[in-house]
């Protein structure tokens, strides 16, 4: 591969002899520009490439250079990092875990970085204090390694000072919290990152976290319709936020076609009260992958392998045929007599982007019977893109249940 430096270009390279030449160079040096054109440059390396790298770095390495390495950690890179802590670890001894566990407490965010990741692979309870406070930086890849870390020696103070985060009423804690519990790695914490999830602003960020941490699938069918019905709220965040706040990547990392296909079948022969909830969601994710496939914008700068999984979802989801989906979106209606106001919204809105007409009687109803002024406002807007304005009894009387000026504006606007 043609890198601007020598020896990064060499290790990446096929020849062997070369490769090994050039890590040892790197290490021994150490050559700080070769390490800094390998991060600079990583995204562009393909990962089988990286790996066979990181083995050759790490097979190459002698007691000699570990010292040098304390050079090469100035710079970050989550991609490379573990690499350094094999090494470390390959080597390990109690001047460097010194000088590591120094380094965690007075080094950069970039070397504690590195520090933390070495302390994933190599438990050290006089690390514990020090991976707690570094976990508290803004600097992710030091509080994802702190997380790891701190996980993997199962450090009770952080879990639950992070399990408290939660329900702070500062977001942008809440999603901190989110994310060093998704890392920390401990499966129980689930539940009550649902329960943030569904009270955040930030939901669609801290589902990513919570399908980071758990196969939600496998919650799908829980006997607690409360945990039952948050992953599936959960599962429709990470369909909302597809192609916005992920890439499509995130397909893959998310189990996308393991939730569809775990949803098809009660669908169509479940009688529990959440038979509806599936179909609103079925919906809306074949709606969604439909557009995915059908634009390019969506898929230009994709891995193959996302594109393969699209299609793969799509095709379980095309392979039902029309009853299939004309009960689908029978059961849509049934979602709006639900009491919860979230899934009444929910239906609404893809009822809208579907152009359901259908629907006119049940959102009449709704307004006939709901205060809520989001509800209200909602059902209005679908009414209005459904071309059935002109059929609301009494809408002044509607409207005046609106109490959000801005609300009002927008409906007044496309009215």
């Amino acid at each position: 591969m043609n890198l601007p430096n020598k020896n990064a270009s060499q290790l990446l390279g096929k020849n062997s002899e070369k490769a090994q030449k050039a890590a040892i160079e790197i290490l021994s040096k150490p050559d700080t520009e070769a390490w800094g054109c390998l991060i600079k440059n990583e995204d562009f390396i393909f990962d089988f490439i990286k790996n066979n790298a990181a083995k050759t770095l790490y097979n190459c390495a002698k007691s000699d250079y570990t010292n040098n390495l304390f050079e090469l950690i100035k710079t970050h890179s989550s991609q490379w990092d573990e690499c350094i802590a094999q090494i470390f670890s390959k080597f390990k001894n109690s001047d460097i875990e010194a000088k590591l566990l120094d380094l965690l407490y007075e080094g950069s965010n970039e070397e504690k970085a590195y520090c933390a990741k070495y302390f994933i692979f190599n438990k050290n309870e006089m690390a514990k204090d020090a991976l707690f406070d570094a976990s508290k930086t803004d600097y992710i890849p030091l509080k994802t390694n702190c997380a790891q870390a701190l996980g993997s020696m199962n450090d009770e103070i952080s879990y639950e000072y992070y399990l408290k985060q939660l329900n702070s009423d500062d977001e942008w804690e809440k999603l901190s919290a989110a994310e060093f519990l998704s890392s920390y790695g401990n499966k129980d914490a689930a539940v009550e990152m649902f329960r943030a999830m569904s009270n955040s602003a930030m939901t669609d960020q801290i589902s990513g976290e919570i399908a980071s941490l758990i196969n939600i699938c496998d919650l799908f069918d829980n006997e607690n319709e409360e945990i039952a019905l948050y992953s599936l709220e959960c599962f429709e965040n990470i369909i909302n936020g597809l192609a916005e706040v992920w890439t499509l990547s995130a397909l893959i990392n998310f189990k996308v076609y393991d939730c569809t296909e775990k949803l098809l079948n009660p669908a169509q022969n479940s009688n529990n009260s959440l038979k509806s909830k599936y179909s609103q969601i079925l919906l809306k994710l074949k709606s969604q992958m439909e557009l995915f496939s059908q634009n390019q914008e969506y898929k230009f700068d994709e891995d193959k392998s996302v594109i393969c999984e699209l299609e793969d979802i799509l095709g379980l989801l095309t392979s039902k045929n029309h009853d299939f989906w004309n009960l689908q979106l029978e059961n849509l209606i049934l979602e709006l007599q639900n009491n919860n106001k979230k899934r009444q919204i929910s239906a609404i809105q893809l009822i809208k982007d579907l152009n359901y007409k259908n629907a006119e009687n049940e959102l009449m109803k709704i307004l006939e019977i709901q205060n809520d002024q989001i509800v209200i406002y909602e059902a209005i807007l679908a009414l209005i893109s459904l071309g059935s304005a002109k059929n609301i009894n009494n809408i002044d009387e509607k409207l005046s249940k609106i109490t959000d000026e801005n609300l009002l504006a927008v409906i007044k606007n496309v009215l």
